[in-house]
């Protein structure tokens, strides 16, 4: 009998620890998946304030529709990170994020040419590569001697 309770205790301990240590990896796996969704959300988003951003630049004459444009979509996806992201990547896009608030704010200003729009484009790029070496650090990925954007390597942000 005392073999008996002795080999139900262990069960019963064995199925207690093993659900603790599954609901442990699990969350870690969730608040991974969180972290790398976010993080692939911004990327996302800054096509979309990139693209938008340039649109206005180009403009033969100002658009007040699409001067006035709120990126709800590059807000929401920055919120992510800074509720997901680490420390570092948090610091990266908040980074991003201004670069890409004075591109904007730029861009509305006045407008530009197409040799103009090159170089006041960097920056953002700039930043958006920083973003990415961090996230690839982060994820412990291995540092590429390549650049997203081709410029971004020849000249450096004003």
């Amino acid at each position: 009998m005392t073999a008996a309770l002795l080999a139900a205790s262990a069960a019963v301990v064995g199925i207690v620890i093993g659900r603790f240590w599954d609901q442990r990896a699990e969350t870690t796996r969730w608040q991974r998946d969180k972290r790398a969704d976010s993080y692939q959300q911004l990327t996302g988003a800054f096509r979309t304030s990139y693209d938008t951003i340039q649109q206005i630049a180009l403009a033969d004459t100002p658009d007040d529709h699409i001067a006035t444009i709120d990126n709800h979509v590059w807000h929401e996806a920055l919120c992510s990170v800074w509720i997901y992201g680490t420390p570092e990547a948090v610091l990266a896009a908040a980074r991003l994020d201004r670069i890409l608030t004075q591109t904007f704010t730029a861009a509305k200003t006045r407008q530009h040419n197409a040799s103009e729009w090159a170089v006041a484009r960097v920056p953002a790029r700039h930043g958006f590569e920083q973003f990415l070496a961090t996230i690839r650090a982060e994820v412990s990925r291995q540092a590429i001697p390549f650049t997203f954007y081709d410029e971004v390597a020849s000249i450096e942000p004003r």
